[in-house]
């Protein structure tokens, strides 16, 4: 009988301590902080873990809570590192876009001058052909020739300029 009692006692104290103990929760709120209650979240809210801390002595779980703070810690510097490098990477795209801009508006102005000099080239080589035509001896003859070769030349390379760039 007295063991009977004694089993009975036993039990209604180890009953009691688990009372007592309670579960304990920890869960992450909407701010991404990690909480630790002894309550349920008021919110849904992701619940880690929720019987950690029941055989945890209070210095076990002032070392947990510092450990849990180090970790948010740690994790807020690297989503700040990686909002930085967002922000870095979004800056140099925007500068890449600014130079290709800036490279089509030269290669446009490029390709306008070379169309200019062709006219101007060709409006050149008539007053050229006219001079090699009505010039007085051989050698003025020779000399608008030759210019004529140069100003065709020119042509040549301003319009594989344009054939290469359009």
């Amino acid at each position: 009988m007295k063991k009977i009692i004694g089993i009975i006692f036993l039990l209604a104290l180890l009953s009691a301590y688990t009372v007592f103990a309670g579960e304990m929760y920890t869960w992450i709120d909407e701010n991404g902080q990690t909480q630790i209650t002894d309550h349920p979240p008021d919110r849904p809210g992701r619940v880690i873990n929720r019987d950690k801390f029941k055989d945890m002595t209070a210095g076990e779980r002032k070392d947990y809570d510092a450990e849990q703070k180090e970790n948010q810690q740690q994790f807020e510097q690297k989503e700040q590192l990686r909002r930085q490098m967002n922000e870095v990477e979004a800056a140099a795209n925007q500068a890449r876009e600014q130079m290709l801009e800036h490279d089509k508006v030269i290669r446009k102005a490029r390709l306008e001058k070379a169309r200019r000099n062709i006219e101007d080239l060709e409006a050149r080589k008539e007053r050229y052909q006219y001079n090699e035509n009505n010039a007085y001896g051989e050698p003025m003859r020779m000399y608008w020739r030759d210019e004529v070769r140069k100003i065709n030349r020119a042509i040549m390379d301003n319009k594989e300029f344009l054939h290469k760039n359009q």
